[in-house]
């Protein structure tokens, strides 16, 4: 599937003639400096494809399929911008109750709080809605670990930054069989270029989801990766099995590692095996939830 995700003004840019764009290019039309300064929307126009309307606030502008053409009523200049249109790939797992869970937690529980029938009572019209209510722990799910997980002087999810969760460069490292599972050790990371990129760890496990052989002992990094992964300026680590560590190491020191030098950790990955093994961008932002160490995520790639 592929979606129009982001513009880069460049005024220099010069575009090729309209039959030679392609699909990755779009003319923007914008308006005058004045109108733009102010947020007014405008369009673009994609060659053979609908309009595109995204608010022109900035240097770097979220586009969307424009959802009705009307005239705009102010003097417009074309400015050259490049739009890059990118495939998606879901990493994430569905919650559901009978998900995968690390031994001894709770499945979710989803139920109704207003049921359809009960709000129909307060509305007119047969106007109904559904207001649910979810139980769950933390660790549901594909999630992420902050370093308030580890560490009870650590941040949560509310301090970090958004941009540390969206749109980061990503590689994606294969794990190798070690001891008889599938494990990374600082040999598989040797020439990765990770200063400023978040590192996936991809082994296939995410093929055993919603099986007993899930729960087995699964991928891992090794304390030297996690050491290498710190070192070399990771920003984000993800793994498609139930745990960075060695779940039979009980002192945890990739999680250590890692949440004490603040990189957040994304366990129950999935999908890894479609992502090219670098160029592309990872989205894995949890609710800001103030107080927890853990919270799922809708994680996704952008491969443009």
């Amino acid at each position: 599937m592929y979606r129009v995700f982001c513009a880069l003004f460049d005024p220099a840019f010069t575009l090729p003639p309209p039959e030679d764009l392609g699909t990755n290019c779009a003319t923007l039309l914008l308006p005058s400096s004045h109108h733009r300064a102010a947020g007014h929307e405008t369009r673009a126009t994609q060659p053979g494809g609908p309009g595109l309307r995204f608010n022109a606030t900035g240097h770097r502008v979220v586009v969307a399929p424009a959802c009705r053409e009307e005239p705009y009523g102010i003097e417009e200049e074309t400015i050259r911008a490049r739009v890059h249109f990118c495939r998606i790939v879901d990493l994430s797992h569905p919650l559901e109750p009978d998900m995968s869970m690390f031994p001894g937690l709770p499945a979710p529980s989803v139920t109704a709080f207003l049921s359809r029938e009960a709000s129909a009572a307060h509305y007119a019209g047969g106007t109904a809605f559904l207001i649910s209510r979810i139980d769950l722990v933390g660790n549901t799910g594909t999630y992420l670990d902050t370093p308030f997980h580890r560490y009870a002087d650590g941040v949560d999810a509310t301090a970090i930054p958004l941009e540390r969760f969206v749109h980061l460069p990503a590689v994606v490292i294969a794990a190798v069989q070690r001891d008889g599972r599938p494990a990374v050790d600082e040999a598989q990371l040797a020439g990765v270029e990770m200063m400023g990129r978040s590192v996936l760890v991809a082994s296939g496990w995410d093929r055993r989801w919603k099986t007993p052989a899930y729960g087995e002992p699964g991928p891992y990094l090794t304390a030297a990766a996690a050491e290498r992964l710190r070192t070399a300026g990771a920003t984000l680590v993800g793994i498609d099995g139930m745990n960075v560590d060695d779940m039979a190491d009980r002192s945890r020191p990739v999680h250590s590692t890692l949440l004490r030098a603040g990189i957040p950790i994304l366990e129950n990955l999935c999908n890894l095996d479609q992502l090219p093994a670098s160029g592309f961008y990872l989205h894995a932002a949890p609710v800001a939830v103030k107080g927890t160490g853990s919270f799922p995520v809708r994680a996704y790639a952008l491969i443009p």
